[in-house]
């Protein structure tokens, strides 16, 4: 099945999320329009990728990728997300890391979740060693952030497909 173009959805485009006989321009199905919006992006991360352009990342590219999700002692949660905002996800920036999240769980306050992703099994290794063997881990985060951490789980898996897309 071919994808439309965005152009070809912009005339008629119908929201996903609403019923299938409703039929709205993008942007007056206010709510759902982050739908078409994400929709949009993902089309053209795959036009860039078909036409090699250098921001995109090669199709079927594997992707090493760390699903974390951590565990804070009561109440704690929303000084963690502060730090990972405003120094963790910076510094996995420089050291070449893509992040995504933090996202809190809806279940339970004291929980979230976030990826963190890699281009390779190899450059995970060495990007996790700068990281945790860095002047900000060792010096300043590492004896703030673990006794604020109950427990913490990360599954790595490999994306053969290119299915994610930063």
């Amino acid at each position: 099945m071919a994808l439309a173009t965005p152009r070809e959805l912009t005339d008629d485009y119908a929201c996903p999320h609403c019923a299938a006989e409703t039929r709205v321009q993008p942007n007056r199905c206010q709510r759902h329009d982050w739908a078409y919006r994400a929709w949009i992006e993902q089309w053209s991360v795959m036009a860039r990728m078909r036409r090699g352009h250098p921001g995109a990342v090669a199709e079927h590219q594997t992707t090493i990728i760390e699903m974390r999700t951590y565990k804070t002692k009561p109440g704690m949660r929303a000084i963690v997300f502060d730090l990972i905002r405003s120094k963790i996800t910076q510094a996995h920036k420089a050291i070449g890391m893509t992040t995504l999240g933090p996202f809190p769980s809806i279940e339970d306050p004291d929980t979230y979740f976030w990826m963190r992703g890699f281009p390779d099994a190899n450059s995970r290794e060495t990007m996790k060693t700068r990281f945790y063997e860095g002047t900000l881990w060792k010096g300043e985060l590492e004896s703030v952030v673990l006794p604020m951490l109950n427990s913490y789980e990360v599954v790595v898996v490999e994306d053969t497909d290119g299915l994610i897309s930063w």
